[in-house]
């Protein structure tokens, strides 16, 4: 903890599950079959809400892999549902940490090392340590959503939330650097394009970071929309901000496993050219 702490905002955490419940193996298999058809078609409100209806009542047995795609659905409903939404029934903040705590469940659920490390107060920094890197995917959504949250948040928060990020993400790096389409280069490339300098801006090392995002993933259109958004505002370079924007929107849309994000991608695109932020 920073000597902030005491400013810190608490919010809602994960780490106290209860005793995993079971399901017969036939009602698993539907409800997994469930979520990936819903999942397909999250670009559609109330096909993600299946998704993730069907992904928390398999959390409730403890499932990691289920947790960890609720994780990552909450991310994508905050991000590319209510982002876009005039009066979203859910804000923003609320949905990223209810993705950070499906990401701690299947932490919590991954390891009893683990568990047993955070119930005594180990910092999560140090506790990961027990974690194997098959975790990294929970890791890297949990933290990907608790940053989002802070940043809606007070300085102290973001202070908070920033040193233990890096750390994980670090991690991340290490181990799976294509994870979410060059996501931990994505992350650090954002990270180090903060506006707050006592939060460790540092834009050349971001403008290398977004490079090395783009180089890995060049079909990923979130790459281009952070990299402007992130690193050319920062710089208040105009010229690339448009440039990088205009790629986004005439773009064209293959036919993937993350098409809908590239859509996500191309409406955040066209709302940050209309939003005039230079």
């Amino acid at each position: 903890m920073t000597p902030t702490s005491a400013c810190v905002t608490a919010r809602p955490t994960g780490w106290n599950v209860s005793a995993a419940t079971t399901v017969p193996d036939a009602q698993r298999i539907t409800l997994q079959e469930r979520a990936a058809a819903a999942w397909a078609q999250r670009e559609d409100a109330a096909s993600l809400a299946i998704a993730i209806e069907a992904w928390n009542e398999l959390g409730q047995t403890g499932d990691v892999a289920a947790l960890t795609s609720l994780s990552r659905a909450f991310f994508f409903k905050a991000d590319c549902h209510a982002r876009f939404e005039d009066d979203p029934p859910f804000d923003m903040a609320t949905l990223f940490n209810d993705g950070a705590v499906a990401g701690e469940m299947a932490l919590t659920y991954s390891s009893d090392d683990f568990r047993d490390r955070v119930s005594h107060g180990t910092p999560l920094v140090d506790a990961m340590v027990a974690l194997p890197d098959s975790s990294i995917e929970a890791l890297y959504w949990r933290t990907l959503n608790l940053y989002r949250w802070s940043e809606q948040q007070n300085l102290p928060t973001r202070i908070d939330v920033r040193d233990e990020a890096r750390a994980i993400m670090e991690r991340a790096l290490r181990v799976n650097p294509d994870l979410d389409q060059a996501g931990p280069q994505r992350f650090f490339g954002e990270h180090y394009a903060r506006a707050e300098q006592v939060l460790g801006g540092d834009l050349p090392r971001s403008d290398r970071y977004f490079v090395q995002a783009n180089r890995r993933a060049p079909d990923y259109l979130e790459n281009l929309v952070q990299f402007a958004f992130r690193h050319d505002l920062a710089r208040r370079d105009r010229a690339a901000f448009v440039a990088r924007l205009e790629q986004v929107e005439d773009a064209t849309i293959e036919t993937n496993e993350f098409a809908p994000e590239n859509r996500c991608a191309q409406k955040k695109a066209r709302w940050l050219m209309a939003a005039d932020l230079m």
